[in-house]
C-alpha cells in the first residue's frame, strides 16, 4: 500500500514539473516577444496563461493594457488584470 501511495505521489510531483517547467516557458515566450515589440504574441501567450491564474501573466497584460501596447488602452481592463494579479 505504501509504494502504491508513493508512485502516485512521485506521478503527482512529476506533472507538477512538467506544468510549471511549460507554463514557465510560455511566460518567456510572451516575455522575449514583448523586448521586440511583438504585442500580438505577447496577448497569445499571457492571457491564456493569465486566465487560469498565472499572476505574473495577469500583471503583464495589465501593463499592456494601461499602457496600450499592443492595443488601445483600456484602464478599466487594466485594472481588472491588476487585480486579479494583487488577489494572487
Amino acid at each position: 500500500m505504501f509504494k502504491l501511495i508513493m508512485k502516485k505521489l512521485a506521478v503527482i510531483v512529476i506533472l507538477l514539473f512538467l506544468a510549471v517547467t511549460i507554463t514557465y516557458a510560455v511566460f518567456n515566450e510572451g516575455l522575449e516577444a514583448a523586448k521586440v515589440g511583438d504585442y500580438g504574441t505577447c496577448l497569445k501567450k499571457w492571457l491564456p496563461l493569465a486566465e487560469r491564474g498565472d499572476s505574473k501573466a495577469q500583471f503583464y497584460l495589465y501593463l499592456m493594457y494601461e499602457k496600450g501596447k499592443g492595443m488601445y488602452q483600456n484602464y478599466a481592463e487594466a485594472v481588472r488584470w491588476y487585480r486579479k494579479a494583487a488577489d494572487q
